[in-house]
């Protein structure tokens, strides 16, 4: 059925009885606009599926923490509860999915590597690559567990989908997907809308506005502004609000994971330059490998380094892998986080920052533009100050004067610079 999950306390045993009655649930908060359709083309794949799969693309209920690892907390209590081996795949809409296979003789782990190569080969045929729609995603997984699962290929995950349905699955989330949109407060324009253009813009409006951001020694307190959605809200929007604090030990694996992929396409790039292929572009397989270069040390610091450097390597991780794509032509655009959270999902949306009396405009994932747009509050990353959570960018460190790149474009050089101070 499509229908709305309310997220009060003790839904995630409603939400797991009715799964029981209907494998696929899909609200229309998620849906991206096509709850229907989503339901109805995930269903056929489910019955499909020689082992039962439940679907579930809802709000958080109110008992799973609404932070970044919503999606996973709920899969994994979803499947507690029916209690018998099948695919669970659960998005929020604004925390990491999860595809969750429990089925005797399948390994989870292969099954996560080639759904992520899967997603990748969807989001390279995209428009505008970035984040999946929730339900584009949610079908590419089931179709994942539906195809036989190829082992692993000199290293690398190949995909198990079919280019016909990779290009049809890419075609649905272009249409879906709101068009990116560049600021209306400046008049730089660019095609498409790069971090090169932020950085003109940012620059100019602090010299306009007299902010000397390296002079600031107790923070960054203009940057505890107001964001709002590209698109004209009906209410004030209030500043964005502190997630609570990520696990480092997650995310040191998510980000050693990431720095395994980009490892795994630098060899292929090594290995095309080799057999001569003229079209590698060199300036990006060198960005790629001084992204990859600045993760490593932030991953193998003496002491171990903090969570808010964690998600710096797996930003670093993910932006040299999608470099060294691009360097081969298998990417157009760079990667850019969620300048709220870069832990969110990619920031294919634009959003107008207020900084001070002026505005730039910041790289933000579909969830935080769907608040921002609604008046809602972004789920910023938190990090510790004294007894405090707050937001990173109130910080004055690397990750909080670049937004963890998402105001420049030499984050990597920045971080290796910091680090050879130390």
């Amino acid at each position: 059925m499509v229908s709305d999950i309310p997220p009060a306390p003790d839904t995630v045993d409603a939400l797991a009885d009715a799964l029981r009655a209907d494998h696929v649930i899909v609200a229309r908060a998620v849906g991206s606009g096509a709850a229907q359709s989503s339901y109805d083309r995930i269903g056929t794949l489910v019955g499909q599926l020689p082992f039962p799969a439940y679907v579930a693309l809802v709000t958080a209920p109110g008992d799973v923490s609404s932070g970044i690892d919503a999606g996973r907390d709920l899969a994994r209590a979803v499947a507690r509860r029916i209690g018998e081996p099948g695919l669970y795949v659960v998005d929020t809409g604004n925390s990491v999915a999860e595809a969750l296979i429990t089925v005797p003789g399948i390994d989870d782990t292969l099954f996560s590597l080639t759904l992520s190569s899967n997603e990748d080969a969807i989001e390279a045929a995209t428009s505008q690559p970035g984040m999946l729609e929730p339900g584009v995603w949610a079908e590419a997984a089931v179709a994942t567990a539906l195809a036989p699962i190829p082992e692993p290929e000199n290293g690398t995950y190949p995909t198990n989908l079919d280019p016909v349905t990779i290009t049809e699955l890419a075609a649905r989330n272009d249409a879906l997907a709101l068009p990116a949109r560049p600021s209306t407060t400046s008049d730089v324009k660019a095609e498409p809308w790069t971090r090169g253009g932020r950085i003109a813009l940012f620059a100019a409006l602090l010299s306009g506005i007299g902010l000397m951001v390296r002079q600031c020694v107790a923070g960054w307190p203009l940057w505890r502004g107001r964001a709002v959605a590209t698109k004209p809200v009906s209410r004030p929007v209030s500043g964005a609000g502190p997630e609570p604090a990520p696990r480092p030990t997650e995310i040191r694996r998510q980000a050693t994971d990431e720095l395994a992929r980009l490892a795994t396409v630098l060899g292929e790039v090594a290995a095309q330059r080799v057999r001569g292929d003229a079209r590698i572009d060199a300036d990006l397989v060198d960005a790629a490998t001084l992204a990859q270069d600045a993760a490593t040390r932030l991953l193998d610091a003496q002491p171990a380094v903090g969570a808010a450097d964690l998600v710096g390597a797996l930003v670093l991780a993910r932006t040299g892998r999608r470099d060294a794509r691009r360097a081969i032509g298998e990417a157009s655009d760079p990667y850019r986080a969620c300048f709220f959270n870069p832990l969110h999902s990619a920031g294919t949306r634009e959003a107008s920052w207020r900084l001070g009396e002026a505005t730039v405009s910041v790289p933000v994932c579909p969830a935080c533009e769907r608040r921002l747009r609604t008046g809602g509050r972004p789920d910023a990353l938190s990090v510790r100050r004294g007894r405090r959570e707050r937001p990173y960018y109130e910080g004055s460190d690397v990750w909080a004067r670049t937004g963890y790149g998402t105001l420049v474009d030499d984050l990597a050089v920045r971080v290796l610079t910091e680090r050879g101070r130390r």
